[in-house]
């Protein structure tokens, strides 16, 4: 009952992150600047997710040794999302949100170029599939957007998202690899949206933009922001770890890419072709691949620590 709980809970993640740029491309649309909307949808998220973290992880210590660790993730975090919403400016939100899935591929270069770790022929596999995915993107006469393959806009709009997919993988890769790598992934995650947060109100502290929703309209959006792709997302997929597995979670995370697009083409008029869905089809499977490979990796690993302490 637990798993299959478990495997629900990572459907509705699913679902909720695909909702991201429904609220988001609204705000823009609304005249929302990007900063602004970041700071709304991490201050509300560390909100949220305090009481829950509260009482699901023991509370919010966490030894002073970790602040410095955590700041960093938090602007790892924020980094990332925003050169996703900047995107957002200048490609279609759902096709951008399913590009982001190329992080697992960045994840692996990064673990196999600075830490060693030898990549799979899985991986390496998967990875060519993850390219091939995002050719799929162009591949109709007007190529990414509609823009055309040779526009500026939509030349910036793909590199903003392989930017913001970079400092994701970077995000991951810190996890990993630092103290904080056993901390409970909810009150992780508070302090990453936290800190998070902190910088997005730097940032627009520095461009004079501080300000709160002018109307319902904006402070919908602003709210659906924060509970759904974020809070809910984040919530179910940790659970779902914990109670279906990672490589399960690994799995039902297929669903995000293919989920924000559809939600794109639905609500927000967007186009959807072979081609992208193609190209939708490739990346979730090499993430599904790459992801579940790294999971199995690390449990490979705890194993044989296991067995050497025994």
């Amino acid at each position: 009952m637990k798993k299959l709980f478990g495997i629900a809970l990572g459907l509705i993640s699913a679902i909720a992150y695909g909702t991201n740029p429904l609220f988001g491309v609204n705000l823009l649309r609304a005249g929302v600047g990007v900063e602004e909307m970041l700071w709304w949808r991490f201050a509300g998220a560390a909100i949220l997710l305090a009481p829950i973290a509260c009482y699901f992880s023991g509370g919010l210590k966490t030894p002073a040794r970790n602040i410095p660790i955590l700041a960093m993730l938090g602007v790892l975090f924020a980094a990332s999302a925003h050169s996703l919403f900047a995107a957002f400016e200048l490609i279609p939100a759902g096709i951008a949100s399913a590009m982001l899935f190329l992080y697992p591929v960045f994840v692996a270069i990064i673990m196999s170029a600075f830490f060693k770790e030898k990549p799979k022929l899985s991986t390496i596999i998967a990875m060519a599939a993850a390219l091939a995915g995002v050719a799929f993107l162009y591949a109709d006469d007007a190529g990414i957007s509609g823009f055309g393959l040779r526009s500026p806009a939509a030349l910036k709009g793909a590199a903003l998202v392989v930017v913001s997919a970079l400092f994701y993988a970077f995000y991951i890769v810190a996890v990993k690899v630092s103290r904080v790598a056993d901390m409970d992934g909810i009150k992780l995650t508070f302090y990453s949206v936290l800190f998070a947060a902190l910088a997005a109100f730097a940032l627009c502290a520095s461009q004079s933009q501080i300000r709160l929703p002018h109307n319902w309209f904006e402070a919908a959006n602003a709210l659906g922001l924060v509970a759904f792709p974020t809070a809910l997302s984040i919530a179910a997929i940790s659970y779902s770890i914990k109670y279906a597995g990672a490589t399960i979670a690994a799995l039902l995370g297929a669903f995000e890419p293919a989920t924000a697009v559809s939600i794109s083409a639905v609500f927000l008029g967007e186009k959807f072709t072979f081609s992208i869905g193609v190209g939708i089809a490739l990346i979730s499977a090499a993430t599904v691949v790459i992801t579940a490979s790294q999971n199995s990796g690390l449990l490979a690993e705890k194993l044989r620590k296991f067995h050497i302490k025994s």
